[in-house]
């Protein structure tokens, strides 16, 4: 419970409201150097920073600002991926920035060797504002964060400030991450809540805003402060803007990628210094808001009360700062500004990230948004399982191909796991920076190999334990579908969004089971990707065969959104079934009806092909459900993902050059075009102009003569 003493009280009890902005970023994941293939989002770290000294630097007593970041700072460009720490030049520019706290995202913590980079560099420098309540080293040797930060605010109070980890299971060794609700009911947190006697706090957290999690974070901390004190919550992970308001808590969540931050303004106000009826003020979407978490005033010396609550999305464009800031370009740049500018290309141009590699003919839409007006060939996906894989053949099966073709090779069932892919492939000049954009992650290939037909099967109509066999069933929408169908929104399908979303980032194997086996079913059973299948099928057939299997339609931003396995050619499944051909592909084998398999098929093998950490779970799957005396086992390969993806650049999407001769011919041939054109228009201005001195001559002849007939009709009047 919370104590606070009359000293105390006396000290907060403030007459006039206090005003406060809140800078929120989270997910950054490296794009800390503006986008360059989006030009209207060229904001910096460093205009972030020119931002946020000029707004501190404009802050008076009774205002304050402040700016958080709630995580995954890293793993995303070349700035962040191709340091021989991954991550360490990211660190190091973000502990110049103004930024009051920071917490630890999932994306730290998966290498141990950023995890201790991060304990011997980056928490010592970052003056005990890098925080997580749940988050440590593996022993007490050294330490990652802290569990909050205190700051006080002259004249209103003390500001807590704590920061948390959802409850992540896939990360290194060299660190533990401790359960949230377990981590709260430590008498320490009700000890700094007396201790510090807060008028607002603030949770930093890497957590979804609907996550568990983050509910129980509020609930416990209200609980802690008798519902006395305002809570805002700021979340991360979920890579999309987020707000709700409620009478006792905010919470909020910005664009990830540094594209959009959150711009939050607010009131806090002592409890006795507003009306009943302001107490009774409604929350709303829009206009005035209050929060206030004893809704009356009751105990106007314990309370405090947030009032005209505003979020606005903030784009990370110079202009948009500047104007937000009101400051005029030339006084823009500040010394840390310029510091981060200058370090930021001096690492760029090191790492070479400006070389170019290639040429995309058209754009490749990867994870997240998928424009409505795109049909078919424009996934990013498509292109890997397609195209790229088949055309590399990154991790070929060693065996050879019997001369009389007896025995052919097994077919290949390449698996794309979406998440390693986080960006687009922008329409023009390829750079270095754009496939580390693409594929930050450092996978290597990994296969399974000789798995026979039936055990195929086995796998795809794998179910895990967990419910995934009644997903589909529990939501279908045929009316919702049928919508979309006649729209032509094929965007708005969603392969399980929302099921998906909950497990794709968890880590746990378990979980992992669980979310392949979810995709799996959900190919079988709704229209994944038809927009985009070289199949022509007409609205009909289309309704058909969602009819026969179930299907859902929700709102969502891209249709390969979370997992998205895809293999290489004809469909896995049966004709009924061939809606579905893009999303399920393999190589030189149509897998039959079950039944009706010839003997030549029943013996034949397919080799999965994907990443080692999905291989893992794969091979668990298979030998969980084919239980086999010999199980199947993972080959590592040493390739890795990202270097077979820029081969195929600097292969397949070379750029259309024109050689100098070419040059040479093409300038003679315009030359000599201007030269003819030039000769044409001169002789048509002067054929004009002969033609106009003609007519010119003729109408004053004919004027003359036209005087000589008036004069001499005059004389033969007169006469």
């Amino acid at each position: 419970m919370m104590h606070i003493s009359l000293s105390i009280i006396l000290l907060v009890h403030f007459a006039l409201p206090h005003h406060f902005s809140i800078f929120h970023a989270n997910d950054v994941h490296g794009w800390i150097n503006g986008h360059k293939k989006i030009p209207k989002l060229d904001a910096t770290y460093a205009d972030y920073q020119n931002m946020l000294f000029h707004l501190k630097q404009a802050q008076d007593k009774d205002q304050t600002v402040f700016a958080f970041d709630s995580g995954d700072l890293t793993q995303g460009t070349g700035l962040s991926d191709a340091t021989k720490v991954p991550g360490e030049f990211i660190f190091e520019m973000h502990q110049k920035m103004d930024i009051d706290a920071s917490t630890i995202g999932n994306h730290e913590l998966y290498d141990n060797e950023v995890i201790n980079h991060i304990a011997d560099h980056v928490y010592p420098k970052m003056n005990k504002t890098y925080i997580s309540g749940n988050v440590r080293y593996k022993d007490d040797t050294k330490k990652l964060s802290d569990p909050w930060v205190v700051k006080a605010v002259e004249g209103v109070g003390n500001v807590l400030i704590v920061g948390f980890l959802y409850n992540f299971k896939g990360h290194g060794t060299d660190c533990v991450v401790d359960d949230v609700e377990a981590t709260l009911n430590d008498n320490k947190y009700a000890g700094i809540i007396a201790k510090t006697n807060p008028v607002l706090i603030i949770g930093v957290l890497h957590s979804p805003p609907e996550e568990q999690e983050t509910k129980t974070i509020q609930e416990k901390l209200a609980a802690l402060t008798d519902n006395l004190v305002p809570i805002i919550l700021l979340c991360g992970h979920d890579h999309k803007q987020h707000s709700d308001i409620t009478t006792t808590k905010g919470v909020f969540e910005s664009k990830c990628f540094f594209e959009m931050l959150s711009d939050i303004e607010f009131d806090l106000n002592p409890a006795n210094s507003l009306t009943n009826s302001q107490f009774r003020q409604p929350i709303s979407s829009s206009g005035v808001h209050i929060l206030n978490p004893t809704r009356s005033t009751n105990s106007p010396d314990r309370s405090f009360v947030i009032s005209n609550l505003a979020v606005k999305p903030l784009e990370t464009s110079v202009s948009a700062f500047q104007q937000r800031a009101n400051i005029k370009p030339a006084a823009w740049e500040t010394e840390k500004g310029k510091q981060i500018r200058e370090a930021t290309d001096a690492k760029a141009k090191e790492l070479g990230l400006s070389s170019p590699l290639g040429c995309a003919p058209q754009t490749y839409y990867g994870l997240f948004k998928m424009p409505l007006e795109t049909k078919k060939n424009v996934s990013l996906y498509t292109l890997y399982v397609n195209e790229i894989y088949p055309k590399m053949n990154p991790f070929p099966n060693p065996k050879k191909k019997d001369a009389d073709k007896k025995t052919s090779l097994p077919s290949v069932v390449y698996i794309m796991n979406s998440a390693s892919i986080r960006s687009h492939l922008y329409k023009g000049e390829i750079y270095r920076d754009d496939i580390y954009s693409v594929e930050p992650f450092t996978n290597n290939f990994a296969a399974i190999r000789d798995i026979s037909l039936a055990d195929m099967r086995k796998l795809i109509n794998y179910e895990a334990t967990t419910g995934a066999s009644n997903t589909i069933k529990n939501v279908t929408q045929k009316s919702c579908w049928k919508k979309c169908i006649s729209t032509k929104e094929m965007t708005k399908f969603q392969t399980m969004h929302d099921y998906l979303t909950t497990v794709q980032f968890r880590g746990g194997e378990a979980e992992r089971k669980s979310e392949i086996a979810r995709f799996m079913l959900t190919v079988k059973q709704t229209l994944a990707h038809c927009w985009a299948s070289s199949v022509s099928m007409s609205e009909a057939e289309l309704m058909e065969g969602c009819a026969d299997v179930g299907d859902v339609c929700t709102q969502f931003e891209s249709c390969y959104d979370h997992l998205a396995l895809a293999v290489q050619h004809p469909s896995l499944f049966s004709n009924k079934y061939r809606s579905f051909n893009s999303s399920f592909k393999i190589t030189n084998f149509t897998l039959p009806n079950p039944g009706k398999e010839t003997p030549e098929e029943q013996n034949h093998k397919f080799d999965i092909v994907t990443n080692a950490y999905d291989a893992k779970t794969l091979s668990s799957m298979l030998n969980e459900v084919t239980a086999q005396a010999t199980p199947y086992e993972v080959a590592m390969s040493t390739i890795v993902c990202r270097d077979v993806f820029e081969k195929y650049i600097a292969t397949e999407m070379k750029c259309r050059r024109v050689s100098l001769p070419a040059t040479i011919g093409i300038i003679a041939t315009v030359s000599g075009t201007l030269i003819a054109a030039a000769v044409i228009v001169l002789l048509v201005v002067m054929l004009r102009r002969r033609n106009k001195t003609k007519t010119e001559r003729v109408t004053a002849v004919d004027d003359l003569l036209d005087d000589k007939v008036k004069y001499s009709r005059v004389n033969y009047t007169d006469g």
